[in-house]
């Protein structure tokens, strides 16, 4: 029983050595209500001098030597007992030495409006060019005789022959027309009235037109018109040029009027289909340029421009699509390669084409110094013109989060000397001596 209690009075002994390192370390901070005079924790520094570790300064002895952790040499801990500020905003404030100051690494940064970039980066692939996508089908009825494009992937330019195609009704369109120009020469040779070669010139019109509508251009009408003869077969052009991407049909079906028969695709022109998180959509607009990046061209950049953003978000992922207009010259970069891109956007605060108006700059603190607690944000601020290193709380209204930098709405000034450092150790310490604090706004018990 002798050794049980002497090893709990042991333990307890350590506990309060503990305690009391802890208040030392702490010791020289002095939290101040309004119309309150600052008190120190110690009676007098002579009646406790502790001894704390550089590296460790939660560590606190009465007496000096190693320390029990790394071994190093204890230093004396000087208890220091600041004036009171006197101040009649109702505010809480914390004043450190510039020992506790420098324990506690509390670094300070001042608010300032600038312009800033902010790189956003959107991940997605390379999709074909829809307003670049053409089905070529039949503007007639028939068979069709022999195709001059036989597998997908095959380029052809345009007025380049597709197709072969037997078709009644292009053969009767075709004397139709050739009777017609008959009529009105005859018409003309016998000296026929006005109203009859008239009427003969616009039958020889809209059999023209009508051949135009059955897929014939008009290279192939002047061709049948010298030649005075019906074709049974005609070749089929292709109206622009491009990449087959597609074949459905073969040689010998029969097709009627709108049976697609290729799909062409012109690739000089691609589309960039990427996604954009919810995050992001506030940084990005129309007419953005654009730097891609590509698995099969490792560092080498492509340049496009943000031509559309979806207005519908996708309730699953979270993200909206993004669409970049991407040239291909040179058709290096395939349909459904992935792709990468960054956007960098810049914030200047900039109306209109003037200049940036300093005063319309963005105040900017870095994203470190504000502690969130999902319903309001806390800045620690540095009081100018004090002795010793004093702060104050400052609720602020954060804007969007620009990388390494928060945009501050309300709350703070510039110049404003913000805690980039530091600041969640000088919250704790008011929280613990029951000052109002980040999670304890009104304050609570120490």
């Amino acid at each position: 029983m002798t050794s049980r209690h002497a090893r709990t009075g042991f333990l307890l002994l350590c506990i309060l050595l503990l305690i009391a390192g802890i208040r030392a370390i702490t010791s020289p901070a002095v939290t101040e209500q309004p119309g309150e005079a600052s008190t120190s924790p110690f009676s007098s520094a002579a009646e406790h001098k502790l001894y704390t570790c550089v590296m460790h300064p939660h560590i606190g002895l009465s007496e000096p030597g190693p320390c029990p952790i790394c071994g190093m040499q204890m230093i004396p801990v000087a208890n220091e007992e600041p004036d009171p500020v006197a101040d009649d905003k109702p505010v809480t404030r914390l004043r450190l030495s510039a020992r506790s100051a420098a324990l506690a690494q509390v670094q300070v940064m001042p608010a300032q409006r600038r312009s800033f970039t902010y790189p956003v980066s959107l991940p997605g692939r390379l999709e074909t060019d829809e307003t670049r996508l053409r089905t070529i089908a039949a503007w007639a009825p028939g068979r069709l005789d022999k195709l001059y494009v036989n597998f997908t992937g095959e380029a052809v330019r345009a007025g380049a022959p597709l197709v072969q195609l037997y078709s009644p009704l292009l053969i009767a369109a075709q004397e139709e027309l050739l009777q017609a120009l008959r009529g009105y020469r005859t018409s003309q040779e016998h000296g026929g009235s006005a109203l009859m070669q008239d009427s003969a010139r616009l039958t020889a019109e809209a059999s023209r037109d009508r051949l135009k509508l059955l897929g014939l251009d008009q290279q192939q009408i002047t061709a049948l018109v010298q030649r005075g003869e019906v074709q049974d077969r005609i070749t089929i052009p292709s109206p622009v040029g491009g990449i087959v991407v597609e074949r459905l049909a073969a040689a010998g079906d029969y097709v009627e009027t709108g049976t697609p028969i290729y799909r062409i695709a012109d690739l000089s022109r691609l589309w960039a289909q990427l996604e954009a998180f919810e995050s992001d959509l506030q940084w990005l607009a129309p007419g953005q340029a654009v730097e891609l990046t590509t698995q099969s061209y490792p560092g080498e950049l492509f340049r496009g421009t943000v031509a559309f953003i979806d207005p519908v978000l996708d309730t699953r992922s979270r993200t909206a699509r993004v669409r970049v207009d991407v040239d291909n010259p040179d058709g290096r970069l395939k349909p459904g390669m992935f792709a990468r891109a960054m956007v960098i956007t810049t914030g200047t605060g900039r109306t209109g084409h003037s200049a940036p108006d300093s005063r319309a700059l963005p105040l900017l603190i870095p994203a470190s110094a504000p502690l969130l607690t999902g319903q309001r944000a806390v800045v620690y601020v540095q009081l100018p013109d004090q002795e010793q290193p004093t702060y104050e709380p400052r609720d602020v209204l954060l804007g969007p989060r620009a990388g390494p930098w928060y945009v501050v709405r309300e709350g703070l000034e510039e110049g404003d000397l913000v805690v980039v450092n530091g600041a969640f150790k000088i919250d704790s310490e008011l929280q613990i001596r029951g000052q109002p604090s980040m999670m304890q706004p009104e304050g609570g018990a120490a």
